[in-house]
């Protein structure tokens, strides 16, 4: 799908961006690379596919705090006693 979209956006030089863009899938990781590329294509963010807006994006998701990343507020366990205590009588 990206080799396609090169491939009509940029004739001359689609195979050498596709290239690098390979190249950046392995350094940068895989899964990362392709949700970038996943927002290029579905027109999410508004730039042509190159590997600059691909590192723009990426470093976009790196400020991003991980879905697994969660705060818990500290729980007052003197109210479980109390139930406890209420369910004994």
């Amino acid at each position: 799908m990206t080799y396609d979209t090169l491939k009509d956006t940029t004739p001359s030089r689609h195979v050498k961006e596709y290239l690098k863009i390979l190249e950046l899938a392995a350094e940068e990781g895989e899964v990362q690379v392709d949700a970038a590329l996943r927002d290029l294509l579905e027109g999410k963010a508004e730039a042509a596919i190159t590997v600059e807006s691909i590192r723009e994006l990426l470093a976009k998701l790196d400020t991003i705090p991980p879905v697994t990343m969660v705060n818990v507020a500290p729980v007052d366990l003197a109210s479980f006693d109390q139930l406890c205590m209420a369910v004994r009588q």
